[in-house]
């Protein structure tokens, strides 16, 4: 690695939880006061963390179909889960041609309804604007 790349590797604070509902769906299935007592407390220690030691915590949520409306998402760990992250942003393929698309959903810097399309290639993401 170049030294630059050094550099920004040493000050890279990023934990990633890829795929929280794998984790947390279990244990909502049974005791639903005491799993969601548990997804709390996951939420509440990961804001924890991401405070205490200047860490920006990724966490993916899967998507379920809505029963009112086969057409519409929503969050799979629904809306006990909702309240925790700070940013929700959600990730849609779009078209046959590999586009997709990053939509704001919730912020607390940036307004809600923004973005962008972008490409996966072997180089990385690529902008489709």
């Amino acid at each position: 690695m170049a030294a630059q790349d050094d550099r920004f590797h040493s000050h890279l604070r990023l934990v990633v939880i890829d795929n929280i509902t794998i984790l947390i769906s279990p244990i909502l299935g049974g005791n639903q006061f005491e799993g969601h007592a548990i997804m709390n407390h996951l939420g509440i220690t990961l804001n924890r963390l991401a405070h205490d030691y200047c860490l920006a915590v990724l966490v993916v949520n899967n998507t379920v179909r809505d029963i009112n409306s086969l057409d519409d998402i929503k969050p799979a760990l629904g809306n006990s889960w909702a309240h925790v992250p700070s940013t929700r942003v959600m990730l849609c393929n779009h078209g046959d041609d590999g586009e997709r698309v990053a939509t704001i959903l919730k912020s607390s810097r940036q307004r809600s309804g923004v973005n962008t399309s972008y490409y996966i290639t072997d180089i990385g993401l690529v902008s489709s604007r």
